[in-house]
Parts: structure tokens; C-alpha cells; sequence
């Protein structure tokens, strides 16, 4: 359905790759450590315990000294000071690597940030210098944090929870993206469980589509794209993965996200001021989305490349038709305010 999880594969967030991961493995082919197995190499942990205080101590020209001739060329100081201080903002500190293996030429490490778990993938020339590596995010921390805006849902009708909560068995669809990991993709179904009418080959036979969408708090408008194509269901769009969306800054300075909303439907616009319950827009099926649904998350800053997303509770809504307050829904819940 919702393909917000393939944000570090899909085309159009090369430059997400390109800021929080370096591809840089210069000369690997001309370096061979057969027999490595799952024993780490001494040289490689002392080079990852180093890059790792270095890094937390933010002494990025250090950083760069032990970097390879050939790493040097392919990443200037300049963009290395960039690309650090972007996964600071984004990660934290390093708290602890852990050698997970390695095969002929890479060395693979688990990185435990203080916003998240990576993945390290490196490699070290014959004077243990790194010649390359690839950092990329793999898992949240357990305890995300909470969102601290009230919130009413976004809808008037009884939704259902397709992918929400905070653990892979109800979201690993948004889990292995940092700014999505208190995400939620929401749609209508019938008492059968279905989606839509028919055969589905229509966003009309969806009973999702073109529904309202309203603001969950009173808040300003600061990003709000209109104008891309509803993709026919069962395709994708990889190019725009929100597709038609609005993020909201809330007073508490959270950023709500709406994304897949229906071409030429957002009400609102840039620097508006909204008003709970005021109507923003109409559920679609554009960006990198399969069928019609809600996509909806809170995340700490208005930029979702450098963003780490945040638990959204709910004031007061009915839960398989049972009041509850200061709810946050799972997957499977069908909820309505």
C-alpha cells in the first residue's frame, strides 16, 4: 500500500542518500581480507572506536584524517563536515558499535544512536585507513518519543489502522524510516474487511477516496503540494513519494504530516493559519502510494529527510467503538473521533 518505507531505496531520495549514507568504496576491489568470518579485525576496531570519538566530540577535521587519499578526493572536508553534521542533527551521538560481521572486503557494524540504530558498512586500505563507507538508518530506538500537541483525528468517519504502533508486528511498513516511525496508514473498510466496491481497478470504487480530511489541531499551514496525479491502484509513483501533501507546524513545534491526498483538493495554503477541524483536503491515491488511503505521522522538525518521527496520541476517540482518551492506535484498531 503506502511505500513510505522505501524512501532510502526510491529514486527521487537520492539526495537523501547522498546526505545520511557515502557510497564511497574506493579501490575495494584491490583489497582482499578472506577468512575474516565473524572475527572482527583489530585495525577495524580501533579505526570505528576512533571514528566514533571523533565524531561525538564533533572534531570533524580529525574525522577526516583518517580518511584514504582516494576517500579524501571523493569527499572533500567540506562535504565530509556537511554530511556529519547532517547525521548528528538526525542521529545524536554515538552510544556503542557493535561488529555484527564481514566478508572479503567490508566489515558490517550496528551503531546505537541516541535517535535511532544504523547500520555501518566499511572498508580499511592496507594502511587502515577508510578507504570507503555506508551509513545507513536500519531501526528506531524502542522508547520513541511522545507527541505533546492535543489531537483529534483528521477524519469524521470510522477508519481502520492498516500500519500504526510502535513495534514491527503493526508497522514495520514505516519502522526502518526515522521520520515515520510513529506513522499511520489509514483507510475505510466494510464489515468484510475489504477496502472497495467491485473489483477495485478504480480510486472511485475505493470507500476512502475523497473523503475529508480535516486539521487534527488548530495550527499553521508550511508546506502544501497540490497537483500530482492520482496513480490508477496497484501503481506507484516513486518520484513524488507524498504525493499531494500538507505538513502543519503545531504551537508545540511538532510537524504533522497528511501525505497521498487526491490531485487539486488541498484547500489550504503556505503561512495560513488553520483551525481544528477546519477542512484541509481529500483522501487520494498519489505519490508512491498503491491504493487510496491516509498517510499521517508527526515528526520533530518540518524537514523529513532530518526528521525523527514521534508517538501521536489522541485526545478523545472510539476504538472498535469503546471511548478512550489519549489513545494511540494500532494497527487493526478502527477508530473514529
Amino acid at each position: 500500500m503506502d511505500c513510505g518505507s522505501n524512501l532510502m531505496k526510491s529514486l527521487p531520495q537520492q539526495k537523501v542518500n547522498n546526505r545520511m549514507t557515502v557510497r564511497l568504496f574506493c579501490m575495494l576491489l584491490f583489497y582482499s581480507f578472506l577468512g575474516w568470518g565473524q572475527t572482527e579485525p583489530n585495525s577495524y576496531r580501533t579505526v570505528v572506536v576512533e571514528f566514533q570519538k571523533l565524531y561525538n566530540e564533533e572534531a570533524y577535521d580529525q574525522l577526516f584524517d583518517l580518511y584514504s587519499r582516494e576517500m579524501k578526493e571523493a569527499q572533500p572536508l567540506e562535504k565530509a563536515h556537511h554530511f556529519l553534521r547532517d547525521l548528528k542533527n538526525v542521529g545524536g551521538r554515538i552510544r556503542q558499535s557493535e561488529f555484527i560481521s564481514s566478508d572479503s572486503e567490508i566489515a558490517n557494524y550496528k551503531l546505537t544512536f541516541e535517535k535511532g540504530i544504523y547500520d555501518l558498512k566499511i572498508a580499511l586500505n592496507r594502511s587502515n585507513e577508510i578507504a570507503g563507507y555506508h551509513i545507513k538508518f536500519s531501526a528506531p530506538i524502542e522508547n520513541i518519543q511522545k507527541s505533546t500537541t492535543p489531537l483529534q483525528l483528521p477524519f469524521k468517519e470510522e477508519w481502520t489502522v492498516t500500519w500504526g504502533g510502535t513495534t514491527d508486528e503493526t508497522n514495520g511498513a514505516h519502522r526502518t524510516v526515522a521520520a515515520q516511525q510513529g506513522a499511520f496508514d489509514l483507510l475505510i473498510t466494510d464489515t468484510k474487511g475489504k477496502s472497495f466496491l467491485g473489483n477495485g481497478t478504480s480510486n472511485k470504487d475505493y470507500y476512502v477516496f475523497g473523503k475529508e480530511i480535516i486539521a487534527p489541531c488548530d495550527a499553521e499551514v508550511v508546506v502544501a503540494v497540490d497537483g500530482i496525479d492520482d496513480n490508477i491502484p496497484g501503481q506507484f509513483n516513486p518520484l513524488h513519494v507524498y504525493g499531494n501533501e500538507i505538513i502543519l507546524r503545531t504551537d508545540q513545534n511538532e510537524y504533522v504530516v497528511f501525505a497521498h491526498l487526491k490531485q487539486h483538493s488541498i484547500q489550504v495554503k503556505m503561512g495560513q493559519k488553520v483551525k481544528k477541524g477546519e477542512l484541509l483536503g481529500l483522501c487520494g491515491n498519489s505519490g508512491n502510494s498503491s491504493e487510496p488511503h491516509l498517510h499521517f505521522h508527526v515528526q520533530d522538525r518540518q524537514n523529513t529527510n532530518d526528521a525523527i518521527g514521534l508517538q501521536a496520541f489522541f485526545q478523545n476517540i472510539r476504538v472498535d467503538q469503546k471511548l478512550h482518551k489519549q489513545y494511540s492506535p494500532i494497527k487493526g484498531d478502527k477508530i473514529q473521533n
